[in-house]
């Protein structure tokens, strides 16, 4: 590897002055630190996927479709449409990061 040649860092520091390997510790702190978000972004996503409800009623929703119009009407202010838009942005995050780890 190119870090195990004799004088590399030296040779850095010559060519790039004392700034030369400055660089790689902010890195790695970034590094680490996108890294331990995306843990924690991937843990949400399977918690908030678990708390949701299930979507198919079966039969049960097929017999009793008059029950359905009432609570259609509050959807959007349900415990389970807030989890759906939680699971949306915080897997969108989740990719974002990914993204920007593959990239460093």
């Amino acid at each position: 590897m190119l870090l195990n040649v004799p004088g590399f860092f030296r040779t850095n520091l010559l060519i790039y002055g004392p700034r030369a390997l400055k660089g790689t510790s902010n890195m790695n702190t970034l590094n680490l630190i996108l890294t331990i978000v995306q843990v924690l972004c991937g843990l949400a996503v399977i918690a908030v996927v678990m708390l949701q409800s299930g979507k198919s009623a079966g039969l049960s929703g097929a017999i009793a479709g008059g029950a359905d119009t009432f609570l259609s009407k509050n959807k959007a202010k349900s415990l389970d449409a807030k989890l759906a838009k939680m699971t949306k942005w915080v897997a969108i995050l989740w990719i974002i990061i990914t993204l920007v780890l593959s990239l460093i």
